[in-house]
């Protein structure tokens, strides 16, 4: 039986930097090919080479440090679901999460998240809410209780395991 893994949703910090590293290479390269025509002053100038430089270099260093926060939090869900310590939440709502925003012709709309509630022996309650989800999740869930993958007692790190309540269709 293979072993199951986390999965991740594409989130806005992922698509800028996917972006900006890609920016940024092409206005370093850009910058880079200025300084090697600085011979020809009449089509190029050296003020020209260090601004697309500049720029390039601020775009990949932005782009790089949004991926570095995306790897580092994949890595820290994988780390939780390995880690195999969890709690059963109660799912409560299922939401559409309008502060993704998305183009008026995706043809995807809203996701969709998964609310769950846990409350611990203290009387705490506490809200958890799944990846974004682009299919309407309500007519495949088998279960009212989730796994909650947790760091000890902290319950800031979490993975809501919503891929094991689910009867996936065929698209997802």
């Amino acid at each position: 039986m293979p072993t199951r893994k986390p999965k991740y949703s594409m989130n806005g910090l992922l698509l800028a930097g996917i972006i900006l590293v890609f920016l940024g290479l092409f206005f370093f390269i850009e910058g880079l090919a200025h300084f090697a025509s600085t011979d020809k002053p009449q089509f190029y100038n050296i003020e020209d080479a260090y601004s697309s430089c500049g720029v390039g270099a601020v775009c990949l260093i932005t782009g790089a440090a949004c991926l570095f926060f995306e790897v580092k939090r994949r890595i820290c869900i994988k780390e939780l679901f390995n880690s195999g310590k969890y709690i059963k939440a109660e799912i409560v709502d299922i939401t559409i999460n309008y502060l993704l925003g998305v183009p008026a012709n995706f043809p995807l709309g809203h996701p969709y998240i998964v609310e769950c509630r846990y409350h611990n022996a203290k009387g705490e309650e506490h809200t958890f809410y799944s990846r974004n989800l682009y299919f309407d999740p309500k007519p495949f869930i088998k279960q009212k209780m989730v796994k909650v993958y947790i760091k000890d007692e902290d319950f800031k790190p979490y993975y809501v395991d919503i891929d094991e309540v689910l009867e996936k269709p065929e698209y997802y």
